[in-house]
């Protein structure tokens, strides 16, 4: 959407933050507007967030009733989003602003509350998710990439990372290690173990896998449709955490989209030799639950605890 040149003028603007990335969110040109990580790797290099533009959360919405009733590009007439999850998705992983559409009472309330705390603060990466070098070296050199579309982001506490991946519209399966995803620290500071989120909002995990180096992430490709097919059906969402130094997992809000931001927590203490201590930020009375896994279990367990009137609390998981 915005210019190269008007990207390289707003970086000496110091009040410009993000840039809109794709076309406008407009029946027709919702089904590419999510597709950000190409350029997302040019703005952040020069210092803004990138913006994917609005987008409605749920599958349906009444008749419209303002002007542009047409049909057709454009037209919300009779208009369905089929993939809202692929689009709130490609909107917190950004790390920019996150804006949904609906209607009065028609928005998608479990999917908008899975990328933010109580109080509508986005649980967001560090950073946007981008392409992965492999990928642009395919591209230039005709080599062996990935095919379809393969963002990675990350958050990093404690020179410790969490690392977030998302897959959309592959024909081949692939494996990558945290250098080749680009996760900050590389294997030293991501290895430990990794898991498919499917369906995407449930709290519960599936099979939790090693990661590292000698095993690296095993990206399967989606089984519904080609490269233009268009549906939540389409992608894969994978998360990675790393064992601490004590050996024990922080698995994080299992029901977040990002479940380890550093906006949710401040702090992450593993000096103890059984025990995992956290930091928390949240809103007034919010109600947080944080997943981990013992040393040398695969088997997650849970604690929760409710926010100050400060909006902290502090947990020990062991």
């Amino acid at each position: 959407m915005t210019l190269p040149i008007i990207t390289m003028n707003s970086a000496s603007i110091h009040k410009s933050t993000h840039q809109q990335l794709g076309p406008d969110y407009l029946a027709g040109s919702n089904r590419g507007n999510w597709r950000i990580g190409d350029a997302a790797v040019f703005v952040w290099g020069v210092g803004l967030l990138p913006f994917k533009d609005t987008f409605l959360s749920n599958t349906s919405q009444a008749p419209p009733t303002h002007a542009n009733t047409g049909t057709g590009t454009g037209g919300f007439k009779g208009f369905k989003e089929e993939a809202p999850t692929l689009h709130a998705i490609s909107s917190l992983l950004s790390a920019g602003p996150v804006s949904p559409s609906d209607g009065v009472d028609g928005a998608n309330v479990p999917l908008l509350m899975s990328l933010c705390r109580a109080d509508g603060k986005l649980l967001k990466p560090d950073k946007p998710a981008r392409s992965l070098d492999a990928q642009w070296l395919g591209r230039v050199f005709n080599s062996s990439a990935p095919s379809g579309t393969l963002w990675s982001t990350s958050t990093t506490i404690n020179n410790k990372t969490w690392g977030y991946v998302l897959s959309v519209n592959s024909a081949e399966a692939w494996s990558a290690d945290a250098t080749t995803l680009n996760l900050p620290g590389g294997n030293e500071a991501s290895a430990g173990y990794s898991w498919a989120r499917s369906p995407l909002l449930d709290p519960s995990l599936g099979s939790i896998e090693e990661f590292s180096e000698a095993a690296p992430l095993q990206l399967a490709p989606q089984p519904h449709g080609g490269k233009d097919a268009y549906s939540d059906d389409v992608f894969t969402y994978y998360n990675t955490a790393p064992k601490l130094s004590n050996g024990m997992v922080l698995l994080g809000e299992t029901g977040k989209m990002v479940p380890v931001s550093s906006i949710r927590f401040a702090d992450v203490d593993a000096s103890a030799r059984d025990s995992i201590s956290v930091s928390l930020l949240g809103a007034a009375g919010e109600n947080v639950a944080v997943a981990y896994l013992a040393k040398g279990s695969k088997t997650p367990a849970k604690k929760s605890c409710t926010m100050s009137a400060e909006g902290t609390c502090a947990l020990v998981l062991k």
